[in-house]
């Protein structure tokens, strides 16, 4: 799931994945304070990433603004990362898929992504995650975003742990 006022109503409302590949929108309809959340559209903008030969999907959603419009990125079942657009004033409506293999990402299956400004330049950069349970990182140029797990993470040693959290 994530959290985002996709409405614009000033609250964050649900926006949930599912195994089949589709996205839930669950809207916030109390406040900012006292959530009351109601199950508005079971195939949210018309976004299905399951492959065609089985209704397997995984989708895991993720919303960032990019040059003023809203932009939906999708993992999914298959290890690829989805991009839709045409969101904003369209909640009852279908997405524009923009590009089912974004930036030719596919680190292995059940890919979801994080989107943010890592390197504090202009544009944004990806951590995609895998069912596996490995991280890569994606560092945007000027124009470009490359693959840099190779470069930075070989450079450098990264522990995260402990793996699987153990509460005491």
């Amino acid at each position: 799931p994530t959290l985002f006022d996709i409405d614009n109503d000033n609250d964050l409302d649900l926006i949930v994945g599912e195994a089949r590949g589709n996205l839930n929108f669950i809207e916030n309809t109390g406040g900012i304070n006292n959530f009351n959340f109601k199950l508005q559209y079971e195939e949210f903008g018309g976004v299905d990433v399951s492959e065609w030969w089985t209704n397997l999907g995984s989708s895991t959603p993720t919303f960032i603004v990019e040059n003023n419009e809203l932009i939906l990125y999708v993992g999914s079942e298959r290890g690829t990362i989805f991009k839709y657009n045409n969101i904003e004033n369209n909640i009852s409506g279908n997405f524009n898929l923009i590009d089912s293999f974004y930036l030719n990402i596919n680190n292995g299956p059940n890919s979801s992504v994080a989107i943010g400004n890592l390197n504090n330049d202009s544009t944004v950069d990806f951590i995609t995650g895998n069912k596996r349970g490995g991280l890569s990182l994606y560092l945007s140029g000027l124009d470009t975003i490359t693959s840099s797990s190779a470069k930075i993470l070989n450079q450098e040693k990264f522990k995260i742990f402990p793996n699987p959290v153990i509460n005491d």
